[in-house]
């Protein structure tokens, strides 16, 4: 009462209003504990939640974190701090993952984590030449012991058994340690210093010198004994792995020879010797089109069709190089990618190219609307002013751990385990001015079959007095690609090098040029001395008249001078070509 009538009544409600201010404040303060890494939340639902780190993100700070159902990987997501103490509202920690921690001396599953150092003696026994450098080393330490406790594991467990509990505890507080030393570093140091740290660490990680140095003072003998057991075990194993493929794959061969030498004439036509011998007859070296036929003949005998797998090319006008500006592009066959504007990474945006009038306009796709880019006749890119483009940048880095799978049964192959650093993403919008693009470069100088433009045209010109010249081949600018058929009998399959013109059982690679005029886009085959010239209609097919030679060779089989070849003339008339929208494999 003394309180109120100094201040006087009029006081009563402010205080009232502060003590209920405190007491929520209180309440929300016990509800939204700090939030525990690397440790399972466990929810009534079966669910189980692990936090990995949280850090700022601009005005909110993101939760990193991993979903896990019956054992079972669900998800990796972030979220925003707050949003996490509803998620985890009806889950509870582990009380066995926060009762123990490494090196404890309690009974583990596995055993052997028994051995493992504790925290606290990473920090007590690695020191450095200073302060900071004393910290780095100790994270550097910290972040490679969950990997000894990964590389540890039984190799008869299957990589889907989940972690034990003793497991993840161990992996958590090495994890938590190294992330608040990292934090709290960041927080009282200036960007460029946490940077400097950051890359320090990271070099003491990678130094083989300092592994051998903390690995022999923190393991003991027998640990380090153990543990080089267990590596050699899964080496052997992997090893063993290797040399049954090879065997299988040398028996496989033998009994195709085998069959081969009891038919007399017996032309082999497996998946590999085919693009072997396509390779070779279009004028690739012998070295690339072996490899080309042993990689074909690898996914033959696994069961695997490669081309299943291809992304198909978009039939039509394409584009093909680098152009840069105040930003740059770099174009393939499926898509223009922005690098240089912002922090944007580099990331593909489809686009079209269309004739207005006497123009080639191409769009490309972006947001909030697309931009257009006007094709010049001088090979340069004009663009607009500014503009607003959709990107993406990188926010942080999940790491996680995988092994590799046989093809033949997709089980684990032991000792195949590696690291993989995988980045996060984040959209952000920027405004960039496009203005004019200039030519910089090629992107490649061939594709698919025609893996080396050089030895298709020197090759051609020896055997087959070809004339045309590798300084007319152009693989920047306006390009062609997707395969076409007529009815004729003739196809031509584009590659940002050549075509390919198949004809009967001949076919042959050339190159090509392309020319946009004031009412069509032409697009003219160097043919030898007998160039052919197509018109591309609105209707998205190829017109041409007349008929077309093609003058190609075959694999008629070898002598001591190496292969020989015969002559596969044949001509196909010309007449309208359909786009099939995906690129031949053969």
């Amino acid at each position: 009462m003394e309180h109120a009538q100094l201040y006087g009544r009029s006081a009563l409600p402010a205080i009232a209003a502060l003590l209920l201010g405190l007491v929520q404040s209180a309440v929300v303060a016990r509800a939204q504990e700090p939030l525990q890494f690397n440790v399972p939340y466990r929810c009534s639902d079966g669910t189980t939640y692990i936090i990995h780190k949280c850090e700022s993100k601009g005005r909110a700070e993101a939760c990193f974190w991993r979903e896990e159902k019956n054992g079972q990987l669900v998800t990796e997501a972030y979220s925003i701090r707050g949003q996490m103490y509803g998620r985890l509202k009806p889950c509870t920690v582990d009380s066995a993952t926060q009762s123990a921690r490494p090196g404890n001396g309690q009974t583990t599953n596995p055993p052997y984590l028994k051995e493992m150092p504790s925290v606290d003696r990473v920090k007590s026994e690695i020191q450095g030449t200073n302060p900071d450098d004393t910290l780095a080393r100790q994270v550097a330490v910290l972040t490679y012991l969950p990997q000894i406790v990964t590389r540890m594991q039984d190799p008869n467990r299957s990589v889907r058994s989940p972690l034990t509990p003793d497991e993840q505890r161990v992996i958590g507080a090495y994890n938590l340690a190294a992330y608040q030393i990292s934090q709290a570093y960041a927080k009282s140091h200036t960007p460029e210093q946490a940077n400097a740290f950051e890359r320090l660490h990271g070099h003491y990680e990678m130094d083989p010198n300092f592994y051998d140095q903390w690995f022999n003072r923190l393991l003991s003998p027998e640990f380090r004994a153990a543990y080089q057991r267990v590596q050699a075990g899964k080496d052997a194993h992997y090893q063993a792995h290797i040399d049954q493929e090879w065997r299988d794959y040398n028996n496989q061969k033998a009994q195709q020879e085998a069959a081969a030498k009891q038919q007399p004439g017996f032309v082999r036509n497996d998946p590999g010797t085919l693009a072997a011998r396509r390779c070779i007859e279009l004028g690739g070296s012998e070295l690339e089109c072996v490899g080309k036929g042993l990689t074909t003949g690898f996914f033959d005998l696994a069961g695997v069709n490669p081309a299943a797998a291809e992304r198909p090319a978009q039939a039509g006008l394409r584009m093909s190089g680098v152009y840069k500006g105040a930003f740059s592009l770099m174009f393939d066959q499926d898509s223009a990618s922005l690098d240089g504007c912002g922090k944007f990474v580099a990331d593909g945006h489809p686009y079209t190219i269309r004739k207005d009038g006497s123009r080639l306009l191409i769009e490309v796709q972006n947001e909030p609307k697309a931009f257009v880019l006007i094709y010049g006749p001088d090979g340069r890119l004009a663009g607009p002013g500014p503009i607003d483009i959709k990107g993406k940048i990188i926010v942080g880095y999940r790491t996680y751990w995988v092994e590799e799978r046989r093809v033949s049964d997709n089980t684990i192959i032991p000792g195949s385990g590696h690291e993989v650093k995988e980045p996060i993403y984040e959209p952000k919008m920027e405004r960039c001015t496009a203005g004019v693009l200039l030519p910089a470069g090629a992107t490649s100088t061939a594709e698919g079959v025609l893996e080396s433009l050089s030895s298709i045209f020197s090759a051609q010109s020896a055997d087959q007095g070809a004339h045309d010249s590798q300084k007319d081949t152009q693989t920047l600018g306006l390009r062609m690609a997707g395969r076409y058929s007529g009815q004729g009998g003739l196809s031509l399959e584009f590659h940002a090098a050549a075509a390919v013109l198949d004809c009967g059982e001949a076919h042959v690679a050339r190159p090509y040029a392309i020319e946009n005029t004031a009412s069509q886009v032409l697009v003219t085959v160097k043919n030898g001395n007998t160039p052919f010239t197509l018109a591309l209609r609105p209707d998205g097919t190829l017109a041409g008249s007349g008929s077309v030679e093609v003058a190609g060779r075959a694999v008629a089989g070898s002598n001591a001078n190496g292969i020989v070849f015969v002559l596969r003339n044949a001509r196909c008339t010309v007449g309208t070509l359909a786009p099939s929208g995906t690129l031949a494999q053969r």
